[in-house]
């Protein structure tokens, strides 16, 4: 469990990152800049020996770990001011486009949200998309598959962008978690998947525009039982039971985890999902696979 590489560059959080190549990394953080880096070869440490009862490595220690620093550093500041009304801060999210060799970042603020576009051979800016929801804007995805489309996940909506038609937004679809928000998406041929801070994953058809029904639901204004929609819930996981967790929470229903991430497997068979905690101040985490 020893590091291959340490890379410092940033003064804030890191929020995301994507490779770009085998080699090639980008990274975005809350100090509002995004980073390049070459990671190069790098050798695995050997398997730890046990010996005596204990068990020794022969990699290398801390002190001789690869260090690594950015190659580019990048930020939509330059040129303008920090007291901008549309200025967003930090970088949210990543999404790349491997077609067009264009990255997309999330950079958000207190006001808004706003996806900006980079050419990556020349790391200048191309176009800008203001968001039409502003609250918690986490996420954003691009689908490999179309080679155009976008999505950025708020706490009330996925927002979608088409690179086709630029500076402006193509549509929205509503969550059914409105008050958790969506926390992480996946496009996967005509679907998409929606991870919420209420620990679901929703499943949106794009060429019918519904979710996928899984059984009986709720009555509708006809009296005709509506299908409900079809979910994967997060269940179990583990919770640090602090003082926090026993001042504000104990006595209270098992705080839900929130589905940070989650992926298909090569053969898209199985879905990996991961997470923890939504509220503010408890500390836990969350892994499931489903097949």
């Amino acid at each position: 469990m020893q590091p291959l590489a340490i890379g410092e560059g940033h003064t804030d959080w890191l929020f995301d990152m994507q490779w770009i190549t085998d080699t090639l990394l980008i990274t975005g953080a809350r100090d509002s800049k995004m980073a390049l880096w070459s990671v190069g070869s790098l050798e695995s440490a050997p398997p730890p020996r046990e010996r005596g009862g204990e068990v020794t490595r022969s990699g290398p220690m801390a002190e001789d770990v690869q260090k690594l620093e950015p190659i580019v550093k990048f930020s939509n500041l330059a040129g303008s001011s920090r007291s901008s009304p549309s200025h967003c801060e930090r970088v949210r999210s990543l999404a790349y486009n491997r077609q067009k060799y264009t990255l997309a970042s999330l950079q958000t603020n207190a006001c808004g949200a706003i996806v900006h576009f980079w050419d990556l051979f020349s790391f200048i800016q191309t176009v800008e998309v203001e968001m039409p929801f502003c609250a918690e804007n986490v996420c954003i995805e691009f689908d490999e598959e179309s080679g155009h489309m976008y999505g950025v996940g708020s706490r009330s909506h996925v927002t979608f962008l088409d690179d086709r038609v630029p500076a402006s937004t193509v549509g929205s679809l509503k969550s059914l978690d409105p008050d958790c928000g969506i926390r992480s998406l996946k496009f996967h041929h005509n679907l998409l998947s929606i991870g919420t801070g209420a620990g679901h994953v929703y499943f949106y058809d794009m060429r019918t525009r519904h979710y996928l029904s899984g059984g009986s639901g709720t009555s509708g204004s006809s009296g005709q039982q509506k299908p409900a929609a079809l979910s994967l819930t997060a269940t179990g996981g583990w919770l640090r039971r602090d003082e926090t967790y026993r001042s504000f929470f104990s006595g209270m229903p098992e705080p839900l985890n929130a589905i940070y991430t989650h992926c298909y497997s090569p053969a898209r068979t199985k879905l990996f999902t991961a997470g923890g905690p939504l509220p503010l101040g408890l500390h836990g985490n969350y892994a499931g696979v489903w097949v």
